[in-house]
């Protein structure tokens, strides 16, 4: 099972599908590919001592990712 942890003014909304799962991944597929038109940024999470790096196209393999928007200083 995977998941996108989006994080949102609620705190954050969760996403889990099955990667073999073609309905799932699609309805993965649509909420990452909405969320970067919005200007947010996908991660995938490294874990044991990895480096997470960034995403710019969805990958359903991904184990997990986090969404978040995009920050601007000033």
């Amino acid at each position: 099972m995977s998941e996108m942890n989006v994080l949102d003014r609620k705190g954050h909304t969760k996403v889990e599908w099955d990667p073999e799962n073609d309905a799932e991944v699609a309805t993965a597929r649509a909420m990452f590919n909405e969320m970067t038109s919005k200007g947010y940024r996908a991660f995938e999470a490294g874990g044991l001592g990895k480096p997470g790096r960034r995403l710019d196209t969805f990958n359903p393999e991904v184990a997990e990712m986090l969404m978040v928007p995009h920050i601007a200083g000033g």
